[in-house]
């Protein structure tokens, strides 16, 4: 079953590549074209090794250039034509995903095009051509472990944070957060970290992660206490003092308003049989 954000939601895109249908490396061919490419139920991933082409969807045109990689959803019709003064070389890839919903959010669109991408996504794809024409054993599973590498690395371009100002310092910041979250945390201090004023440092944060870092840390916090919970690992004490609350009777109002349970709820809910 794929993992849904149970609390708060976060960028918690998800996806289970539940089949791989066939991978193709084709050489430069001038003469390379399709008139109606069309999959009811995979999606379509290719990356260009070299020269040019271009996809037409409806009387939109697409044109790709060496290390581009594009994604279309099931369901899309396009025809594909290679640039004949500069013939394209071409992996692709056809697979079946699960999606949660916020997955669906992010795939389903015409196509996903990703511009110049790096060599650890380029050397993935030729992997797992290698992988695909050798088929020794478990290539499948390696295949499918690769392709959700890329996935993860052209979704994490996608996100606000990788196109903001500062973005490295950003996620520097977030990460320590992370590690951190059940101590206490003064968002001056983390302000400091970036040589930032607090209002400039909470705007910046806000507009790549979606929420403000107070609201970072709290929502750390009471999707920790939640699990804790639900697995019965912890009373509501503990799981409040585990996941970073002193006050008891705060921690039970905030939880309560960010789950709409209260926390012997979610406790006994889940529980009732241990």
């Amino acid at each position: 079953m794929l993992y849904s954000s149970k609390v708060i939601k976060m960028y918690d895109i998800d996806f289970i590549i539940t089949r791989l249908n066939r991978v193709i490396r084709r050489k430069p061919n001038l003469h390379w074209h399709n008139s109606r490419l069309y999959y009811e139920s995979e999606y379509n991933m290719v990356i260009v090794l070299g020269g040019k082409a271009k996809y037409i969807i409806n009387s939109e045109e697409i044109y790709l250039k060496k290390n581009d990689v594009i994604i279309f959803p099931p369901g899309i019709v396009r025809a594909g034509y290679t640039d004949k003064s500069d013939p394209w070389e071409f992996i692709t890839i056809n697979f079946n995903l699960e999606l949660n919903e916020d997955g669906k959010e992010f795939f389903d669109k015409k196509y996903l095009l990703f511009n110049n991408i790096g060599t650890n996504i380029h050397d993935k794809f030729l992997n797992i051509a290698y992988l695909w024409e050798g088929k020794n054993p478990l290539f499948a599973v390696k295949c499918k472990a690769l392709i959700s590498d890329i996935l993860y690395e052209l979704i994490r371009s996608f996100l606000p944070h990788s196109k903001m100002p500062r973005s490295e310092e950003l996620e520097a910041v977030r990460t320590y957060i992370q590690a951190n979250f059940r101590e206490k945390l003064s968002i001056e201090a983390l302000a400091e970290r970036m040589e930032l004023s607090v209002s400039y440092f909470r705007k910046l944060f806000t507009r790549a992660y979606g929420q403000s870092p107070q609201q970072y840390i709290i929502s750390l916090r009471i999707n920790t206490a939640y699990d804790l919970l639900e697995s019965g690992e912890a009373n509501v004490s503990e799981a409040a003092i585990l996941s970073g609350f002193e006050d008891i009777y705060y921690f039970s109002t905030l939880f309560k308003k960010q789950t709409g349970l209260s926390p012997s709820q979610v406790l006994h809910t889940n529980n009732k049989g241990v």
